[in-house]
């Protein structure tokens, strides 16, 4: 499913989070400027549409290119 659209993620961004985080299912911090969106878009490069690779976003951000995926 990578490379359709960018996928919202719940984390906010912050660079020194996950230096002191948990190991098992860190949550993110818990507040921020923008959310994590990952997995590239449809027109990104190869290299760049992976689960891995995450940037931030403003939750204010409209785009064709960004998504969710609804999970139970």
């Amino acid at each position: 499913m990578s490379g359709n659209v960018w996928e919202w993620c719940q984390d906010w961004v912050d660079g020194s989070y996950y230096a002191s985080s948990p190991i098992n299912n860190p949550t993110g911090p818990s507040s921020g400027t923008t959310h994590i969106v990952r997995g590239g878009a449809w027109n990104d490069q190869q290299m760049d549409c992976r689960v891995e690779h995450r940037i931030g976003r403003k939750p204010t951000s409209i785009s064709e290119l960004t998504g969710f995926r609804l999970a139970l």
